[in-house]
């Protein structure tokens, strides 16, 4: 492109096009990439005596559909033992890591 020139060539066009790509690409791969990280942070071992807390909740909570919660459509199982998931119902709440 000439400096008194304020038009792209295609192929100037279709590169710039190309990097604009990568560049949003990569801005999204970052946010993705930064939300796992949160969510993993949150995921650590609870203790037994933890989940089973939970899981009387949820077994006699009337949102219960055999092993499934029809308000947010969890395996119960799983969903308890996870340290950073919540009841969307509010009966139970994630659970902080100790800081000692």
């Amino acid at each position: 492109m000439q400096a008194s020139d304020n038009k792209l060539t295609p192929m100037e066009l279709q590169e710039q096009e190309a990097t604009l790509s990568r560049l949003n690409i990569s801005r999204e791969s970052k946010k993705e990439a930064a939300e796992i990280n949160r969510k993993r942070s949150l995921w650590f071992t609870i203790s037994k005596e933890q989940k089973d807390e939970r899981r009387v909740i949820c077994n006699n909570c009337e949102r219960r559909m055999g092993i499934l919660c029809r308000e947010c459509g969890c395996i119960i199982m799983a969903k308890t033992a996870m340290s950073g998931e919540k009841c969307p119902l509010d009966k139970w709440l994630p659970i902080e890591k100790s800081k000692s």
